[in-house]
């Protein structure tokens, strides 16, 4: 028994209503990530859960724990925001817009010119720093959808392959 398994087999010990047709419904959605990332994840959320983790908390975990142990540091608005204002100030004069490599963050600086911020009084900054982290989240959260999206396309596409297209059609 793989360890995914183990640490589902100890929520159904640990969750009344978590049964093994529970389990194996989580395995279906869990199965395509690291087994010893999974089973941490679980045993990660089992202590400090009164219920059972929901699928997509189980994922969340692992993902964080995997973006951990590569280094990744997830990057807050609040920190976009002052990265802007660091762009903006080096800028080479007025009316030059700083580019970003991510996407949420070009889209955010698009929302609030270089321009507005150098003319802002302090009283308009949190305004404008407002309007960017708005911005910001919803760019970020629109390019994590779109990155899921992309992941379950392949997956479809990789199953219909192995399946011969019976799993359903793609446009």
């Amino acid at each position: 028994m793989n360890k995914t398994k183990q640490a589902l087999a100890t929520m159904i010990s640990s969750f009344e209503w978590f049964s093994s047709e529970s389990a194996a419904v989580y395995y279906t959605f869990l199965n395509d990530l690291p087994d010893d990332v999974t089973a941490q994840a679980i045993k990660e959320l089992i202590k400090t859960s009164d219920k059972a983790p929901s699928i997509a908390m189980i994922r969340r975990k692992a993902e964080a724990l995997m973006d951990t142990a590569k280094g990744v540091k997830k990057v807050n608005s609040s920190e976009r925001w002052t990265e802007y204002l660091k762009a903006v100030k080096h800028r080479k004069g007025w009316g030059i817009q700083p580019h970003f490599k991510d996407r949420a963050m070009e889209i955010a600086a698009e929302s609030v010119p270089a321009d507005e911020i150098g003319r802002a009084t302090n009283d308009k900054l949190p305004i404008l720093r407002s309007q960017f982290i708005k911005a910001y989240e919803e760019a970020a959260k629109n390019q994590s959808e779109e990155e899921s999206n992309m992941k379950a396309i392949r997956s479809v596409k990789q199953t219909q392959k192995l399946t011969g297209g019976f799993y359903g059609a793609l446009p």
